[in-house]
């Protein structure tokens, strides 16, 4: 288990190299990706009618913003099996949509060390890890979750995208730069992959390709009008 206590949780004033608007426009960017997976780790046994019901039945509550409902169904599960790792990570799951993260982390946490013992992992599980790490500005622990899941599966736009914020967030902007653009390479097309790149830019003294990337994040028209981000993005121009 992680033992919060002995994290240094990192502020403003100790990320030296990025500004507060950088700062402001990492946090507010919402792409946390949090995919749902069909399958965390193994697939449900047939003939043990609790973990057919109670998974599935969790997870339909989840789909439809039924957390505690949904949170009731994984902890059911967990009871009856309390050494599988499919029901904490889905407790994390509930937990991080109802706002509770650091309660959420535990549930990460606990299912990786469930799942080590089973000589199992999931770049699903270390990503969803790693966001509620970065929501509790416990930025070298998320970035070391992201760089696992990426190990497990390169593959993983989300892992590399978030990595890139908390690199970012770190103050790390070369790194960032790749792994946005990686993420950007493997499908990633929300458009606040164009104003991290643009962050990370201005804070390489990159000053006309910032502009550019953050003219692009403006002039696309999924970004809602009235996104405070617009403003960020305006100040970089």
């Amino acid at each position: 288990m992680i033992d919060f206590t002995s994290f240094p949780r990192l502020t403003a004033n100790a990320l030296g190299l990025l500004t507060a608007v950088i700062i402001s426009a990492v946090v507010q960017i919402s792409a946390i990706a949090d995919p749902i997976p069909a399958s965390v780790f193994t697939e449900l046994v047939p003939g043990e009618p609790d973990r057919e019901r109670l998974i599935p039945q969790g997870q339909t509550f989840f789909m439809q913003g039924q957390f505690d409902q949904a949170h009731g169904c994984f902890n059911n599960y967990v009871q009856l099996h309390p050494q599988d790792p499919t029901g904490y990570f889905w407790l994390g799951r509930a937990a991080q949509q109802n706002g509770q993260n650091e309660q959420a982390a535990r549930y990460y946490a606990h299912s990786e060390t469930l799942a080590k013992q089973l000589g199992m992992d999931s770049d699903q599980l270390r990503v969803n890890l790693g966001n509620s790490l970065l929501k509790l500005n416990y930025f070298k622990e998320a970035i070391y979750d992201y760089e696992r899941a990426i190990r497990i599966n390169d593959k993983n736009l989300f892992a590399h995208f978030n990595l890139g914020k908390a690199l970012l967030l770190t103050g790390q902007s070369n790194r960032a730069l790749l792994e946005i653009s990686k993420a950007s390479e493997l499908g990633y097309t929300d458009p606040s992959a164009s104003l991290m790149r643009a962050l990370a830019l201005k804070n390489l003294g990159q000053l006309d390709e910032s502009k550019r990337e953050a003219q692009r994040f403006l002039d696309d028209p999924s970004v809602s009008p009235t996104s405070p981000l617009r403003e960020i993005a305006k100040s970089l121009l």
